[in-house]
């Protein structure tokens, strides 16, 4: 059975399909082709033996693998028949601009008379959203996204149960559930301002306070066995050595700093504030607070050490053994992180 439109009563009474296509088609190929006639086949028997029900995904899928404008009347005929008004009114405004833009005025009176007798019959709902200003909100209805400009705008809605849901980063998701009558009924829905998510942000402020690098007791150690020597010798090897770390520690700092910046800079689109984040923002804010600590002790550290080690080294006597020692002491503190170098030699 070929989709084709017939003249005189029966085209006020059903489409059998179109002679032409839509404008945009969902399929070119002839394999979709030509399983949207075998779905168009079976839709009409369907409807012929009063199975609506079973039809109309016949006709819907039918439409979607090969768009045209007998199929789209037979679904949005069907639709009438299971009492989605909405659904088959949108589907006849559809056919009616198709057909007008085709030319085919006879085709665009018959889908124009459906519509006005839909019309009187189509049931509204209108969303009230609150908190309507709130950033990255998304309501839906039944799945579908229902745009800001619909807002409070009564429209066509199928008569039975239906879905709204509201979201929004960081807050707690709502939704509701409310049912529509079956002809010419009007709803409401209230979409309440969603409450802020405690689960999803947090306040970065004091935590991890507590130093990376151990306690904030003077840490010490021996001067190697090369410093206790009967020369300056063991003190210039003693400068070189504490400069050496005092290199590590700057170089220690760079990298530090530099890991720092950059988990500052990827937490910036996860935080709506400097004290409110997500909680993928707030790690990024904790592991850029650790990096940054860790390179300030470094950078502190390092050039103590550094600045140490030439001191001990250019103090050293050329003669005249003396017993040596030297120890490394941090100073890690509340709004402080550096190091000293305590020693004699």
């Amino acid at each position: 059975m070929m989709r084709g439109w017939a003249p005189g009563l029966a085209l006020a009474l059903s489409l059998v399909g179109a002679t032409g296509t839509s404008p945009a088609r969902a399929a070119d190929s002839a394999e979709a082709r030509a399983a949207a006639q075998v779905l168009f086949d079976q839709g009409k028997d369907l409807a012929k033996a009063g199975k609506f029900a079973e039809a109309c995904p016949k006709f819907e899928e039918s439409q979607r693998l090969d768009p045209r404008i007998g199929t789209q009347f037979n679904l949005a005929d069907c639709f009438e028949h299971i009492g989605r008004t909405a659904s088959a009114w949108t589907n006849f405004v559809d056919v009616a601009s198709s057909t007008k833009a085709a030319g085919q005025p006879d085709r665009e009176q018959v889908a124009r008379a459906r519509i006005g007798v839909l019309e009187r019959k189509l049931s509204r709902v209108t969303v009230r959203v609150d908190g309507a200003t709130t950033a990255g909100l998304h309501v839906t209805r039944d799945g579908t996204d229902i745009g800001q400009a619909l807002w409070g705008t009564p429209v066509p809605i199928d008569p039975g149960e239906h879905r709204i849901e509201a979201v929004a980063p960081g807050k707690v998701a709502w939704k509701s559930t409310f049912t529509v009558g079956a002809t010419a009924s009007t709803s409401t829905v209230s979409v309440p301002a969603l409450a802020d998510d405690p689960a999803a942000f947090k306040t970065p402020e004091g935590e991890h306070t507590a130093p990376l690098l151990g306690p904030t007791a003077p840490v010490t150690g021996p001067v190697p066995d090369q410093v206790q020597g009967s020369s300056g010798t063991g003190q210039r090897v003693a400068g070189g050595v504490l400069g050496g770390v005092g290199v590590v520690g700057i170089v220690v700092g760079s990298i530090f700093g530099s890991t720092a910046k950059s988990r500052l800079d990827a937490s910036k689109g996860q935080c709506r504030t400097a004290a409110l984040c997500t909680a993928d923002g707030l790690d990024l804010v904790s592991q850029a607070r650790s990096a940054a600590t860790v390179s300030t002790i470094g950078f502190v550290a390092g050039g103590a050490l550094l600045v140490g080690g030439l001191v001990v080294f250019l103090a050293a006597p050329s003669s005249a053994p003396r017993p040596a020692s030297a120890h490394l002491v941090p100073l890690l503190g509340p709004g402080i992180a550096g190091g000293s170098v305590v020693g004699s030699f």
